[in-house]
């Protein structure tokens, strides 16, 4: 939210419409709801109410600023999804049209989140090409690994353990350290120097089996 503020700003100023709509798009289908609401499911759904309520109010910001942005482009919509945001009453203008246009928010350029959070994003799209190229439907329950040669970075792929296994939607998922030994009967996938991810075959071989033995028989 913090980088789309920037940048739609910076293409309205120069008419840059195309490129904002689609930075605008981007941010609500691939970020917010592919990502980060998928990603707080487990969290809404725990006893941790701290961290739930931060979830949300993360939530409210980013839909908040999210329909001010996208407000001069579709501005029938946006008033009507703002009215039936839960504003606290009295902080909020009574019309997205009076309200003011974000220009900037906290940045985490310097924290290094958007580095971890791409790790964790480039693990799950890893994830999804293998289920999409085994063919495994999604209902299968899926026992995965994760080795990470990175401490610090295996101290946070742990932390997200439940963020990834809804994001991913598996079974289970194990992560391990640069320490500990490969896991066996595994389909293995290389990722970079810091990252490799580990799908237990199981049934997958035999269920593969079956399929192909049905396709050559069909060829």
């Amino acid at each position: 939210m913090s980088q789309l503020i920037t940048a739609t700003n910076e293409r309205f100023d120069n008419y840059d419409y195309g490129n904002m709509v689609n930075g605008l798009y981007d941010f609500w289908l691939k970020e917010l709801a592919d990502y980060y609401i998928e990603a707080i499911k487990p969290v809404t759904k725990g006893s941790d109410e701290g961290t739930k309520k931060a979830a949300l109010n993360t939530l409210y910001i980013c839909l908040d600023a999210g329909l001010k942005m996208l407000h001069p482009t579709m501005p029938y919509i946006t008033e009507e999804l703002y009215q039936r945001l839960p504003h606290r009453k009295g902080e909020a203008p009574e019309s997205i049209v009076i309200a003011p246009f974000p220009e900037k928010m906290v940045s985490f350029a310097k924290d290094k989140v958007e580095d971890n959070f791409n790790d964790l994003q480039l693990v799950i799209t890893k994830f999804r090409s293998l289920f999409a190229s085994l063919n495994i439907a999604k209902t299968f329950d899926l026992e995965l690994i994760v080795k990470v040669s990175d401490d610090s970075l295996k101290k946070i792929f742990s932390t997200e353990n439940a963020v990834l296994q809804a994001l991913i939607k598996c079974g289970s998922l194990t992560i391990i350290g640069k320490g500990d030994a490969d896991p066996t009967g595994c389909i293995k996938n290389y990722i970079n120097e810091k990252l490799q991810i580990f799908l237990k075959a199981g049934e997958l071989v035999d269920k593969e089996l079956v399929r192909l033995e049905k396709k050559k028989k069909e060829l």
